[in-house]
């Protein structure tokens, strides 16, 4: 079907009938048959082979030139699950805004990725498949503390200047809000913000957040009611050369002192791509974790993520790939490969100490 007729019908479909801008209907459908080990049960460990739908989603979007530089701008954007079309991720909007854009930068309201997302995602090589970094980046096993998605954001962007571009985001009511879309009375007001600089084949982007506690409010920290605010700031770098490209990221947050307990995690990455054909990317990745803070209980929590895996462009839009993810465990570590939230389907716990992993086969196709 035509994607502008596709379009209209999708816009039909949430509006009343009038004179709107031209729509684009776009997308990515990610579906991988993947075997995961490590699975935490009621009677033990179990092992699965699974078809996955790794955050595929549709989306509507476009503008409207209103004059003198200034455009409005929309998106409207939902999660598929393709494995098996309900349930689960199937139900999930994902950034869904209006705004305005011009000379000043660019204003949005609606749901969205937190700043600090943005600044830790262009640096993760193996985004939204299975053993992406967000299983390691997150707190207490929860994601969307630091790569959240939330509603009732207020969003700005700057302009590109001399390489430096900024994002900001005031979320009222964000530790209870996630994905529920709830507000509780601007308790847990959030606020997070990014910084991006980029000169030829070098760029970097610093992100931080800030949740308020909550108190007996549930929370996005492990499901705990927050005694102190929540702080996160991640800083990534990524450099081409040729055929290779190198990325870091480093991570520091205060889960322990918000849920009342002391010190900090600090998390470190690296990752590596190098094209070997015009059409084959051989990546690699290490993520490593510390305890989540220096309190007794929380001794031994730390982790360490690895991934290796090849993908194969068949064409400009089609892409295949295979990956493997291993979360080794420190002794009290409880990361999962495949955490809810992450970006793919079928999630799953781990028992304390257990290392777990998955291999993946998969093809994504972009339109």
């Amino acid at each position: 079907m035509n994607k502008n007729v596709l379009a209209i019908a999708i816009a039909a479909a949430v509006a009343a009938p009038s004179a709107f801008a031209a729509a684009t209907v776009y997308g990515k459908i990610e579906t991988a048959v993947a075997q995961q080990d490590g699975i935490k049960t009621a009677t033990g460990d179990a092992s699965s082979l699974n078809v996955v739908s790794n955050s595929s989603r549709v989306g509507v979007k476009g503008s409207e030139d209103l004059g003198a530089g200034l455009k409005a701008i929309y998106q409207m954007e939902m999660a598929i699950n393709m494995d098996n079309g309900a349930g689960g991720l199937g139900n999930t909007l994902r950034d869904t805004f209006i705004g305005l854009n011009g000379g000043f930068g660019t204003v949005l309201l609606g749901k969205m990725d937190s700043p600090i997302k943005h600044a830790g995602r262009k640096y993760d090589l193996f985004r939204d498949q299975i053993g992406n970094t967000r299983n390691i980046l997150a707190t207490a096993n929860d994601v969307d503390a630091v790569d959240g998605r939330y509603g009732n954001t207020i969003a700005y962007a700057t302009p590109k200047m001399g390489g430096f571009d900024a994002r900001l985001a005031y979320v009222p009511g964000a530790a209870y809000d996630r994905e529920q879309n709830s507000k509780v009375n601007n308790k847990g007001d959030a606020y997070s913000a990014q910084l991006n600089f980029a000169a030829g084949a070098f760029d970097a982007s610093l992100g931080y957040i800030n949740i308020g506690k909550t108190g007996t409010t549930p929370s996005v920290v492990g499901g705990a009611a927050l005694a102190n605010n929540f702080e996160a700031v991640r800083l990534g770098a990524g450099y081409t050369f040729g055929s290779a490209k190198v990325v870091a990221l480093y991570q520091n947050d205060n889960t322990a002192k918000a849920i009342g307990l002391n010190g900090t995690r600090d998390t470190f990455g690296l990752g590596g791509s190098y094209k070997v054909t015009s059409a084959g990317t051989i990546k690699a990745q290490v993520y490593m974790a510390s305890k989540l803070g220096s309190s007794a209980a929380l001794d031994k929590t730390g982790a360490t993520l690895w991934n290796v895996g090849y993908d194969h462009a068949m064409s400009k839009n089609t892409t295949a790939y295979v990956s493997y993810a291993l979360m080794d465990n420190d002794t009290n570590g409880a990361y999962s490969v495949n955490l809810a939230s992450a970006g793919s389907g079928d999630s799953f716990l781990t028992r304390a100490g257990k290392d777990n992993s998955a291999v993946s086969v998969g093809l994504i196709h972009k339109f």
